[in-house]
């Protein structure tokens, strides 16, 4: 198996019980957490209860990096793909979130049966607090339905995506002067560059609101 990073980010509004389902989900996958490295990022100072548990549970967390004020998700993100190391594959999730316990499998069986595939994205649902579904979000599945659904929506739901670890030398890194959309605009980057990238037909996320 190789080895893969999740990137993911905490700061002091988010729900300690929504981060500690989304770490369990990364925990419960079938790929096996010991070929899985989590590198979290925390936007500036935590409440207690969110920094006790962190420490408690450094040993899941295969590198931290903590940033002295909030700075947002872009620069966070940032810096947390400035610091990884050799995984071929790099995977995304907002600390609201629960993988499918097949989402590391699935994706990266897609990303090794096709070697140009550079990104690959999957269908989600959004949940409330008791996992009731309150919404369906489908993608776009072929290039050119990514590229005409791009022109005025999001073609990849940024929580769901797996990228190879080349994607950020040949696109570059989030925009940290843009406030909101930074992944709508770096998947502009990408379509431009002429990257190829798929999403997978089926919800391997759920989201919390």
């Amino acid at each position: 198996m190789k080895k893969i990073a999740f990137i993911i980010t905490v700061y002091k509004n988010d729900k300690l019980e929504f981060f500690k389902q989304a770490v369990k989900s990364i925990f419960k996958q079938d790929y096996g957490f010991e070929n899985i490295n989590i590198y979290l990022g925390i936007d500036g100072e935590l409440l207690d209860d969110a920094a006790n548990y962190i420490e408690s549970s450094k040993e899941h967390f295969y590198h931290i990096v903590q940033n002295e004020s909030n700075k947002g998700l872009a620069f966070t993100l940032n810096r947390l793909i400035e610091v990884l190391e050799d995984e071929e594959f790099v995977f995304r999730m907002d600390s609201d979130d629960i993988c499918k316990f097949d989402r590391v499998s699935k994706q990266v069986e897609v990303l090794e049966a096709d070697k140009e595939l550079m990104l690959v994205g999957s269908e989600l649902i959004e949940i409330d607090e008791n996992g009731n579904e309150l919404r369906y979000k489908k993608m776009p599945i072929v290039m050119d339905d990514i590229i005409h659904f791009s022109i005025a929506r999001n073609p990849f739901n940024h929580p769901t995506v797996a990228m190879r670890r080349e994607f950020f030398n040949i696109v570059g890194k989030y925009n940290e002067s843009i406030l909101k959309s930074q992944d709508y605009e770096l998947w502009g980057r990408a379509l431009i560059s002429g990257i190829k990238a798929t999403n997978i037909s089926e919800p391997l996320l759920q989201v919390i609101i």
